[in-house]
């Protein structure tokens, strides 16, 4: 065998591992930026719910709701469920036991309405999209 041929034989395997080792170099940034990117993910936070789920319709107005208060109830991920309270400008403030799901959605159920020194309970829900879930 020649040098000519052994050389056609070498350089097809040098060349993969060229490329090889190019791709897997460029790569590798990304990995690290992936990970940054997720230990610098914001916590979830009861404002962070609140913020979404004030935006919920008051039932009598359908307006949305001035402010919100949310407390998680659990642990794990997502600290399902919550207690959240919605204040509206009729005066009303609602209470909704809300679940949030891995894509941010959320379900407010257990309604506990607070009108004019009254509270009564209905079966009234709210539903929604989307706290941010890091």
């Amino acid at each position: 065998m020649g040098t000519k041929a052994k050389l056609l034989l070498l350089l097809p395997p040098l060349v993969l591992g060229l490329v090889s080792f190019v791709v897997v170099r460029t790569q590798q940034g990304e990995g690290a930026t992936l990970v940054a990117r997720q230990q610098q993910a914001e916590a979830l936070t009861p404002a962070r719910v609140a913020a979404v789920v004030r935006v919920a319709p008051d039932p009598g107005t359908g307006k949305p709701g001035r402010s919100a208060v949310c407390v998680p109830l659990g642990s794990g991920e997502l600290h399902n469920p919550w207690r959240c309270t919605i204040s509206y400008s009729s005066g009303r403030a609602i209470q909704y036991t809300v679940t949030l799901d891995a894509s941010g959605a959320f379900t407010g159920e257990d309604e506990i309405v607070h009108y004019r020194g009254t509270t009564t309970t209905g079966p009234g829900s709210v539903h929604g999209c989307c706290v941010v879930i890091p």
